[in-house]
């Protein structure tokens, strides 16, 4: 007899009980974000859920019907609405499943390592996801074009993320407090998402081929540039 697949158009299960009696110390508009939730698939939906991922990320998730996954996957239409009832419920799986994966790449990297060995190892951490697994970057382009219901979530989600993130360099001493929290951790994801959301335009604005290991450095160098040292030295910025 064949098993059902668990509905992805559930909501994630909540987290354990230790983390949901402590205050949430995100800003008002994250809190309530889950973190690195995702769906327990059964073999089946998984494979259905990665050929999605993969068109999604080479033609954009509003460009791709179920029927194109069904024919990609090698299965009938019904097959793919067996374990995801509505393309709404495909993309949610699709979008959970990345947000997990990054989240695993660079969760608690650097938090005890010197500040510029810190921020390598997150960076190392980062570009080896996307090396292993070159189709996240197009995927977490094209659902931040989209802007759709999955780019405000994915977006959030990475924004709460990175606030438990940065509050643990924080803590360590790796990073100091932000003046304003909410918007200084949406600024810093924006800059460290560059290579990402903007690797067209640098590429082709700056010469970089950002496959090339060397171009990539190039980019870290700068980056760290820009967040260990006072662009504006002397200056009081709050004058």
């Amino acid at each position: 007899m064949a098993r059902t697949a668990r509905q992805p158009a559930t909501a994630p299960p909540e987290p354990a009980a230790d983390h949901a009696a402590s205050p949430d110390p995100k800003p008002a508009s994250l809190r309530g974000v889950r973190v690195g939730a995702v769906f327990e698939d059964l073999s089946p939906s998984a494979q259905i859920r990665e050929v999605a991922l993969r068109l999604f990320a080479e033609r954009g998730i509003g460009a791709t019907s179920i029927r194109a996954v069904a024919a990609a996957a090698g299965v009938s239409a019904g097959a793919v609405m067996h374990h995801f009832p509505t393309k709404a419920a495909l993309e949610q799986a699709v979008h959970a499943s990345v947000s997990k994966r990054v989240i695993d790449a660079v969760h608690g990297v650097g938090t005890t390592d010197p500040l510029a060995d810190a921020l390598t190892n997150r960076r190392d951490a980062w570009e080896g996801l996307l090396r292993d697994q070159p189709h996240l970057a197009d995927y977490i382009r094209r659902v931040l074009a989209e802007d759709g219901e999955q780019s405000i979530a994915y977006f959030k989600q990475s924004l709460a993320s990175l606030y438990d993130e940065m509050a643990a360099m924080t803590e360590a001493g790796l990073a100091r407090q932000l003046d304003d929290p909410e918007v200084g951790i949406a600024l810093y994801w924006m800059l460290v998402s560059a290579r990402v959301l903007l690797r067209p335009q640098l590429e082709a604005a700056l010469g970089l081929d950002l496959s090339d290991p060397a171009d990539i450095e190039r980019l870290h160098r700068a980056e760290i540039d820009l967040l260990t040292k006072p662009l504006f030295p002397g200056q009081d910025a709050t004058a």
